[in-house]
């Protein structure tokens, strides 16, 4: 898995993303990225990523708006997004994404192997993603958390 296969990771601050952009590299995946919703749409569009990575909030970008704009566009419809943010599983934002549209939201530090085992599900569930896929296990280099 990971062969070729375009993660989107959407943020305002790079370099929250640059470790994980750097392990999901390291594992076969081309990681791609934008520094605002708008920026991340038209990349999506250009692009056409098997996975959106997005911070839920920040001062610039709004997940769920991101969601919207994602599943309003018939080329990106099925494409799934992971939201990444500060708050509880269960708070009212969080549970407002999913009707938004994620496809799944984790909350921070990510473990490295958690992050793995996110983007290999959410690629593998999409059925335009299954000619991409490969049947190897994926190894973690470390434990480490990512700060993304």
């Amino acid at each position: 898995m990971g062969i070729n296969n375009k993660i989107l990771l959407i943020t305002e601050r790079q370099e929250q993303f640059d470790f994980a952009t750097s392990l999901l590299r390291e594992v076969g995946y081309r990681p791609l990225v934008a520094a605002s919703v708008s920026q991340g749409i038209r990349m999506a569009e250009a692009e056409n990523p098997h996975l959106i990575i997005s911070e839920l909030a920040g001062p610039h970008i709004d997940g769920l708006e991101l969601c919207r704009l994602v599943r309003s566009e018939p080329k990106l419809r099925s494409t799934p997004i992971l939201l990444v943010g500060d708050l509880d599983k269960d708070s009212s934002i969080v549970k407002d994404s999913r009707r938004c549209g994620a496809s799944d939201y984790v909350q921070k530090p990510i473990e490295q192997g958690n992050l793995f085992d996110q983007c290999y599900r959410l690629i593998a569930s999409n059925p335009r993603n299954f000619v991409h896929l490969r049947a190897e296990p994926l190894i973690y280099r470390r434990p480490e958390q990512l700060c993304i």
